[in-house]
This record gives C-alpha cells, structure tokens and sequence, in this order.
C-alpha cells in the first residue's frame, strides 16, 4: 500500500517505500495521476511520486485515491507515451571486466543489455540524466546488481552509457562519475535547442541498439 502525505501547501507525496517492487509501482501511478484536474507536475523517484497543483493539495487528495485505486496501481504495464531508439558503440572501459565478472563474453553483455528496452524511469543527478529499469511490457525482472566503481573517475565523457544497480544510464554531460560504462552513444542527450531539452521523460521506452559487435571471448 501506498502511504499519501502533504509536501508543504501544494503538493501530495505518494510513498511506496514499504511495497515490493516499488519503482513499477512509482511508474504506474505516474501514468495513472496524468489526468488529475489541476496537476501541475509529476515527479518521479526510485520509491516516492510527487504530485503539485494549482491549488491546495487537501482538494485533491479524494482525486489521487480515486485515479490510484481505479489503477493503474494495479496494472501489470507501464503506459507507453514514447518509444526511441539509442544507437550504442559497445567501446566502454568495463566492458570486458563487467563481462568476466558476470561469467559471460563481452558480445553476450551487450546482447544482453539489448535484448529488451528500457524504462526511463526518472531523472537525477545531472540535467538529462535518466536512471532506466531493464524490461517493460512484459511485467518486471528480477532487480540488477551491477555494482559501482570502487574509486569514481573523476571525468566521465558526454554519451557514456553504463550501469550501475538495477539501472542502464546515459551521461548527459562530461561529469564525474562511479558507474561501469559499456559504451558511447553520438545521441545527444540534453540540448537546450531543444524546446523539451530533455530528450527522455518517466515512462519513454528506450530500445538501445549496438552499432559494431565485438569478438567473443
């Protein structure tokens, strides 16, 4: 069960940090909240959505139990609003060692980290950034535990695409940065030419695509 609480005058939190699965669940009520009159944002985390409007956040309450329960919070997809494509050179650093350490060749990870799309699921750390979960659709997998870098490097080029826990992420922007990085893409990630600078938004399926494969090992 979800646990609802007011953030300040205007804004609903809406907590599934007691639930198993909690990051489906955060999506599915993003999607299901999509309709509430007078919404103003979504904004999506690895356990928590929060919700602002117009108003006070009290007028609402009734509307978000209703949208959550009519659910939505129990549907077994995420709505899709946006599916792209990422082209993928598999170059990275820790491709090989992430590879070893899994028990699997260096091709096999990248098939692997092609195999299904990915969910942005929300954004964090750098403008541009999306944390994607693996598979949607097709109900949820069990969780990744790709673990990070012992020492963080202190420069991760733009376009680097990695992972890190259960997620696959794509850096925006050159950054410091602790995650194993697979490859680089030439897609840009964050331009503010861009009316919407973000190229991602909560729920985009992302289907990344290699464009060179590499030889067994």
């Amino acid at each position: 069960m979800a646990e609802i609480r007011p953030m300040g005058t205007n804004a609903l939190l809406i907590d599934y940090s007691s639930s198993a699965n909690p990051l489906a669940k955060v999506l599915r009520a993003h999607s299901a909240a999509a309709e509430i009159e007078g919404l103003v944002d979504r904004v999506p985390a690895a356990q928590t959505l929060l919700l602002r409007f117009r108003g006070p956040a009290r007028r609402y309450l009734g509307a978000v139990e209703t949208a959550l329960r009519g659910n939505n919070a129990q549907r077994q997809t995420v709505d899709k609003r946006k599916t792209m494509t990422i082209p993928v050179h598999y170059d990275g650093a820790d491709l090989e060692s992430l590879a070893q350490s899994l028990g699997m060749s260096p091709q096999a990870l990248i098939d692997w980290h092609c195999e299904r799309p990915w969910t942005a699921a929300f954004g964090g750390f750098a403008p541009g950034f999306y944390y994607m979960v693996r598979g949607s659709g097709q109900g949820w997998p069990e969780p990744l535990d790709i673990p990070r870098l012992t020492t963080p490097r202190t420069r991760v080029p733009k376009g680097s695409v990695g992972l890190a826990g259960q997620f696959a992420g794509v850096y925006p922007i050159d950054s410091p940065g602790g995650w194993q990085l697979l490859g680089h893409t030439d897609v840009e990630m964050w331009d503010l030419n861009r009316p919407n600078p973000a190229l991602l938004e909560p729920g985009v399926e992302v289907q990344f695509e290699a464009t060179s494969t590499v030889s067994a090992a």
